[in-house]
């Protein structure tokens, strides 16, 4: 993980950067973001995603803190359903779309490796998944 300090119109900030797979993690001032920089894919290409595929994947080797989802429980776009560490911060992985917990493969304290499958979701309606 690399540190850097740095000031812009004259507000400090503080930023760490982590490279893991094709994403750039990056925790400036106490948020989160992450930059995809996996080259766009083609039409030919497949295009499934972990969005479109309904797994939660994730996204840095850590450590799970909690799992606040269960197989069969209703969640809503943006619920968190595993909270994970990594780098010394939690992250919040949340559900991609509204349905149901499918299957939950994590549990607190396990140790993930990058793209480690966490969960699944499925569709409500036909209670299959896509």
């Amino acid at each position: 993980m690399k540190e850097l300090r740095l000031t812009h119109n004259g507000k400090p900030y503080r930023v760490r950067a982590l490279s893991a797979g094709t994403n750039l993690w990056l925790h400036v001032n106490g948020e989160t973001y992450v930059i995809d920089l996996a080259p766009a894919r083609s039409k030919s290409g497949s295009g499934k995603t972990a969005e479109t595929s309904n797994q939660l994947l994730a996204p840095m080797p850590g450590k799970i803190r909690k799992v606040s989802a269960k197989a069969g429980d209703h969640v809503e776009a943006g619920q968190v359903i595993v909270i994970m560490e990594a780098m010394k911060m939690e992250y919040s992985l949340t559900a991609s779309r509204r349905g149901r917990v499918k299957s939950v493969m994590a549990k607190e304290n396990d140790q993930v490796e990058l793209n480690q499958l966490l969960a699944e979701l499925e569709d409500e309606s036909r209670g299959v998944s896509k």
